[in-house]
């Protein structure tokens, strides 16, 4: 399901839809969206957002999305941004990042994960692409194992590997 971040009342108006239809499990997990202060911030930094649904058997969403962040951003300061985005982010164990040279042009790519209690851990990519003073981050979440899963990850790396920019 994918929704458009910018306008929560759209969101509020598909979960009064879902329940008119019966679906109270999507409807929640859409409202759930709109609960907390956290949540609302973060409707503001997506341009893009997409999860999986059904859901896989895992506390954990399956979730791709999109942020865009206007600054100074160029491919020469690309490193050190990626760098300081991972670094501010609470809670996440960082691992591997390299760079790499997709359709989109350079790109910083890390991954991490945040545990989640009784051995579960949320798995997380981030790729990063600077165009036209803009940052984008493009990121993964899904249960740890799976992200790690080499066909999963082929995917994943393959719509980063696409991403591209038409203007």
């Amino acid at each position: 399901m994918v929704r458009d971040p910018a306008h929560s009342a759209l969101i509020k108006q598909a979960v009064s839809a879902l329940k008119r239809e019966k679906n109270t499990s999507l409807a929640s997990a859409y409202n759930s969206l709109l609960v907390s202060p956290q949540s609302l911030q973060e409707l503001t930094l997506y341009r893009f957002q997409a999860f999986l649904w059904p859901p896989l058997d895992s506390p954990i969403p399956t979730e791709v999305d999109l942020k865009i962040v206007s600054g100074k951003y160029t491919t020469a300061t690309l490193a050190t941004d990626a760098k300081g985005f991972a670094e501010s982010l609470s809670g996440v164990k960082v691992g591997g990042d390299h760079a790499s040279d997709p359709r989109a042009g350079r790109s910083e790519f890390f991954e991490g994960t945040v545990a989640n209690g009784g051995g579960v851990t949320t798995g997380l990519e981030f790729y990063f692409f600077a165009h036209k003073n803009r940052l984008y981050i493009l990121s993964f979440e899904a249960r740890g194992q799976l992200l790690r899963q080499a066909r999963i990850a082929a995917v994943l790396r393959s719509i980063a590997a696409d991403f591209s920019f038409s203007v």
